[in-house]
Formats: structure tokens, sequence, C-alpha cells
């Protein structure tokens, strides 16, 4: 068997260092079935990375951020998205077609996704106001947002994304643009928060008529098309390219959610998956430094109504990334990694990043906790395709609380 080389030391968690070196070096699949024919054990670190959002401090500027991130150990920083509302509302605002630039205002709204999870709690709904950034939380107060595909989508350019800051600021601290990741939403992330009134005008979302598989293939890759420009305009900055898919798991208890697992998958995360891939190669990402992450929604409820990681994990790898983000900290999810990277394995060539802290909780976790959970991964896929990551971003729109 061969061996795979170990990557620089980085620094994480020296818990994780130490017992790392009774983890095989070796390539993923493969490697893991014989431990015993390693050749070579190596004591490495585990690159620590995150998904994006950070809390926003007041007179807090990119410099300082990525300052923050340099000084707590993190090698692969981002602007923490300082200077957009969310990820979503700045692309918004250079694609024709969708909500604000439209003349009638009534018609480019639309109900933000309801969490159906939370109908089953209404006593704890009710603190909600209703929205919670992106998504409604409390079903006895839709939210509405200001976006929906009333047009065909067009990219029509303009504004600052910020790169020249974050490379500014990341060169302040020795940091190359490829030591950095820029995110924005998928297709299908789009189109989970802006409803289709375009392709399939009073559909499966707004006038209570079936789902329609064929105009949903036709509205992300429209939305593709759009959106593969603004990846461009990242990729030739040097950053790496850093896609949120929340569309791909918390899209179907929310947005998809009157379709069965089966009909998920089939008609809308596959569609999904497909579109992302034409707009990464639209714009020349390179799959080795494309990071996607997986999303079951930035929001403390119960969850029971979520996907299985199951269901997914094999179309999920068929995503032109390299890195895999992965919910795995919290209480829903963190059991079903270990068992289902036994039985389907990593896909040689890709690295996966563990989230090893619930951002959805205030408590911080014990380091040692950060380190098992970062061992067990590895012991799966063998320690040099491991990073460890964040389950979702800290603070998903600018008025959210740490």
């Amino acid at each position: 068997l061969k061996t795979t080389p170990p990557p620089p030391p980085t620094k994480t968690c020296a818990s994780a260092c130490r017992a790392a070196e009774a983890a095989p070096a070796k390539t993923n699949a493969e490697a893991v079935a014989s431990p015993a024919a390693a050749t070579t054990i190596v004591p490495t670190w585990f690159p620590a990375t995150h998904v994006g959002s950070l809390p926003r401090i007041k007179n807090e500027t990119v410099a300082d951020v990525v300052a923050r991130q340099v000084a707590a150990g993190v090698d692969v920083v981002n602007d923490g998205e300082y200077g957009r509302d969310n990820y979503i509302s700045e692309l918004l605002s250079r694609i024709e077609g969708l909500g604000g630039d439209v003349s009638c205002v009534k018609d480019s709204c639309c109900d933000l996704p309801i969490a159906t999870d939370m109908v089953d709690v209404p006593a704890y709904a009710s603190r909600f106001t209703g929205s919670n950034g992106l998504i409604t939380l409390n079903p006895k107060r839709p939210a509405r947002g200001g976006a929906a595909c009333v047009a065909m989508p067009k990219y029509k350019g303009g504004g600052d994304l910020g790169l020249d800051a974050l490379k500014e600021a990341a060169a302040a601290h020795g940091k190359a643009p490829g030591d950095c990741f820029y995110s924005v939403p998928s297709p299908g992330t789009i189109a989970c928060f802006c409803e289709d009134k375009f392709f399939s005008p009073g559909g499966f979302a707004g006038g209570g008529a079936p789902f329609d598989a064929e105009a949903h293939a036709k509205y992300v890759r429209a939305l593709a098309d759009a959106m593969a420009p603004e990846y461009a305009r990242v990729v030739a900055a040097g950053f790496r390219l850093h896609v949120d898919c929340p569309d791909l798991a918390m899209g179907a208890h929310t947005r998809w959610a009157d379709l069965d697992d089966g009909a998920f998958v089939r008609d809308v995360f596959e569609p999904n998956v497909a579109a992302l891939n034409a707009a990464l190669a639209a714009a020349g990402a390179d799959a080795t430094t494309t990071r996607c992450h997986l999303c079951w929604g930035n929001y403390a409820g119960p969850h029971h109504k979520d996907i299985s990681a199951e269901k997914i994990w094999d179309a999920f790898q068929e995503v032109s990334a390299g890195v895999l983000l992965v919910e795995s900290a919290n209480p829903r999810h963190s059991g079903e990694w270990a068992p289902l990277l036994a039985k389907r394995p990593l896909k040689a060539g890709k690295t996966i990043a563990p989230g090893v802290i619930d951002t959805k909780v205030p408590a911080v976790e014990h380091p040692e906790l950060v380190a098992r959970r970062l061992l067990d991964v590895a012991a799966k896929v063998g320690a040099w395709n491991v990073a460890a990551g964040t389950d979702c971003g800290f603070a998903s729109t600018a008025k959210s609380a740490a």
C-alpha cells in the first residue's frame, strides 16, 4: 500500500497531535483497512479552519478579524464576512431577476422557509420573533424575505467583494491568498431562500401546486450561470473558494419539506450539485482548493426532522471540491460520521473537515473533546485527510449575537 506524505506541521490542538502518532498515515479507505501495513508514522497537526461568519465587533476591521484568527491558531482564515450583512444578500444585489431590481416589489417578496422541526415544539418556538437570519423559526409568525426569482437571473457585476482588504490583512501576517478562503452561497442555496416565481410561477412553494422537478433543475442551472462570474472573481484573486450549501441538508426540512427523502435527493440534491459543479467549472475553480460546507441549519432547534447524513453522503462527495466541511459536533449528527465513514469511505483526493465545535450552543468545548472528535474521524479516513472545522458560522448575519 502506498503511504501518503504528511503535510507540513501546523498548530491546532496539542492533544490531537500527540494522539495522532497512532493514526495510520495512508490513503483514505485502503489505508484505514490495513493499518498494520503503514511503513511510516509521523506526528502532525490537524490544520484548523472555520466555516465563515464571525461575530461583528464594533469598530473592528478586516485586519483586526484576521489578526484574531491568526492569534487563535487558525491556519486557513477569512474576512469573517465583514462588510456583508450575510453571505447571501450581497450577491443578490449583483444578480438581475432576483428581488430588488424588479418593478413590482410585492412580486419580489416571498415567505422565508419554515424549519419544520420547530412546528413540533410550539412553546419553544414562541421564543423567536420569526426569522433567524434567513429562515422562519416561529411558524406562527412567518417571516417574509425581499427576494424571489421573477425573471431570468443574470449577473450584472459591480460591487466591492472586499478581496483587496482581505489580501492586505492576510499579507500583514505572512499569509498568501491561498491561505485564505472567501465564502459564497451555492446556486441551490439561492433557490432555497429565493422562491421561484419565474420558472414555476405559482408552483410548489408559492401556489400549492406539486413540486416541478424540471422547473427546479432549470432554475438552479440558470442561477449557476449567473453566479459563476462572481465565483470567478474570487478564484482570480487567488483565494480558496468556500461554498456554503445549506440547501443540500437544511433544504430537506425547510423549503422542500413536502418531498420525501428519496425525492429530495433525486429532484433537489442531485440537480443542485450538478448546477454547483457547472458553476465551479465555468469559474475555473480548482477542485483541490475549493471547499464545500454541508449544513442542516445554524439554529438551536430540535433538528429531529433533519435528513440523515447517510442518505446524502454519496451524492455530496460528487461535489467538485477537495475539502468537505460537515456538521459533526452537534448531538443530532455527531454519532453518524464514524460508522458512515467506515461503510462508505471518503473518496481519494478529498479532505474532510468535521465540525469539532458546536456553534449552536454557548458552552465552550473542552480541548480533549475537540481532540477526540478529530481522532475519531482520523481513525476512519487517515490523519492526513482531516482538517479541524466548526459546525457552522459563529454569526450567520451581521445582527447575530456571538
